[in-house]
């Protein structure tokens, strides 16, 4: 089905399993058909997974970091791997916005902070945007989901604090069932 999609022009492609990103990213039907493939790991990343995922060729994002341990984990462990490669990985910070324990993220308050610290302290990571998963089955005749747009106000926050334009901090929200209003 990857090299299907990407016959038809898609190069971005995401997976939640560090293992099953390895096993797709690795397999050589998928390494000769797809050249420039990008791949993007969205799923709960524990430091005891980091170098395997970082070696997953053609990786592109991590969209889940959610700590500032995991970031210098995986900064420290990206500049080892990749010694020869000067492109910075491309990560995203995961907040958790509903506040639902069954989430991963950090909390919205420490946003700011994680984000400078990634842009001060963590030179092979390239800082691209927030990220949230936002409450199941959150009513929408209610109006905007509120995961949502506190995810809005923290990239305000981010941007204001670091002196980026809006255009340059990406946001990834929802899932399947409500990525539409995300």
């Amino acid at each position: 089905m990857v090299v299907e999609a990407y016959k038809h022009g898609q190069r971005n492609f995401g997976e939640n399993y560090v293992n099953e990103l390895v096993e797709k990213a690795s397999h050589p039907l998928i390494l000769t058909s797809c050249p420039e493939i990008k791949w993007h790991f969205i799923g709960h990343l524990q430091k005891g997974n980091v170098n395997k995922l970082l070696g997953v060729p053609n990786l592109y994002m991590v969209e889940t970091i959610d700590s500032v341990k995991l970031a210098d984990k995986v900064n420290s462990s990206w500049q080892k791997l990749r010694s020869s490669n000067t492109r910075g990985l491309k990560v995203m910070i995961q907040i958790n916005t509903s506040g639902e324990e069954s989430k991963h993220g950090l909390h919205p308050d420490e946003t700011v902070n994680t984000v400078m610290h990634i842009v001060s302290n963590c030179p092979a990571l390239d800082f691209s945007g927030l990220m949230t998963i936002g409450r199941y089955g959150y009513d929408l005749s209610e109006g905007p989901n509120p995961d949502f747009q506190i995810l809005l106000k923290h990239r305000q926050e981010v941007c204001e604090s670091l002196n980026l334009p809006v255009e340059q901090v990406e946001l990834s929200m929802g899932m399947s069932t409500d990525f539409e209003h995300a």
